[in-house]
């Protein structure tokens, strides 16, 4: 299983099943090694299959699982819970997602998000908020999914939505422009592309970026949220370099008063870039800046009414 490349891994799995035909974590290491996403969807009943036996296994000794068990079959059950949401059986994702969370203690990405998508899509904010309150693991998945509730349920008010935003941009700054569209997962680089930034491999981060753009985009307020958050930090840190896009946004930080403050900040922090701090430190004070705009109106007029 910690083998990088699929054809080993596969060899591997297949010569466990020589012998042991029936071994759930080998059916699964074996149907994780499938490149071919075609092939991987019409053999998905292997992972059925494989989680079905280790439930089965599990439910005889609940409290006598190894670590690695655990990690397994909460592996197993996200990828099913990610595959069953992705194919529109929402239900049944639910009903998975639940049960990976009961043995998820590593932070699964993919999960995770799968557990909390499901319960935005039923519209229950407040189930949401009760259950992040009650999470040992922060991560950015988590501080998106806060940020939808609290803007749903603080209507005319998004100071609380906006600081859950703000938190959740902190642990991964270029997320926000995968969600939104503004950039391509195709075209990150293998071999420039940081796991420990995102809590996830490329793969994984094309799925969360789906998922969370769809959350965002199911009502048009909540993603003129997003992108009015979106928009100001890539205005502060020049990732958004189109004059007609930076026009705009200068126009619509006239109107609301604090142009000035904006472009002085966005003066300071090239300044910094160029005295060679790194891009970390340049995000983070954006970010900084950007709570302090929204005490004096950067978020003005988004308000839900």
């Amino acid at each position: 299983m910690n083998e990088d490349d699929s054809a080993e891994v596969g060899a591997w799995a297949d010569k466990v099943l020589e012998k042991d035909p029936g071994n759930p974590i080998a059916r699964y290491v074996a149907w994780q090694a499938i490149e071919d996403d075609d092939e991987s969807a019409a053999r998905i009943y292997m992972l059925e299959e494989s989680v079905k036996a280790m439930k089965a296994v599990v439910d005889r000794r609940p409290d006598d699982m190894s670590e690695d068990m655990q990690l397994v079959y909460a592996s197993m059950l996200s990828d099913l819970a990610s595959y069953m949401y992705l194919t529109g059986r929402k239900d049944e994702a639910m009903e998975i997602a639940e049960e990976f969370k009961k043995y998820d203690i590593f932070g699964n990405i993919p999960g995770r998000l799968v557990y909390y998508a499901t319960i935005i899509e039923k519209y229950d904010f407040n189930r949401i908020i009760e259950e992040l309150e009650n999470e040992e693991i922060e991560d950015m998945i988590s501080e998106y999914c806060r940020a939808i509730a609290l803007y749903e349920l603080d209507k005319g008010n998004v100071a609380d939505a906006s600081n859950a935003l703000l938190d959740a941009i902190s642990l991964a700054p270029d997320m926000i422009f995968y969600i939104l569209g503004m950039w391509d997962v195709d075209d990150i680089e293998p071999e420039g592309f940081d796991e420990d930034e995102f809590d996830c491999s490329i793969g994984e981060l094309e799925l969360v970026a789906v998922i969370l753009s769809d959350l965002w985009s199911a009502e048009d307020d909540r993603l003129a949220f997003l992108g009015h958050v979106a928009f100001a930090l890539g205005y502060l840190t020049d990732r958004i370099t189109d004059k007609e896009e930076i026009e705009m946004l200068e126009s619509s930080y006239d109107d609301l008063d604090i142009f000035f403050m904006m472009s002085e900040s966005r003066d300071k922090l090239r300044s910094w870039g160029k005295s060679g701090r790194g891009q970390s430190e340049v995000d983070e004070e954006a970010i900084q800046v950007l709570r302090e705009m929204s005490d004096v109106g950067l978020f003005r007029g988004i308000n839900k009414s």
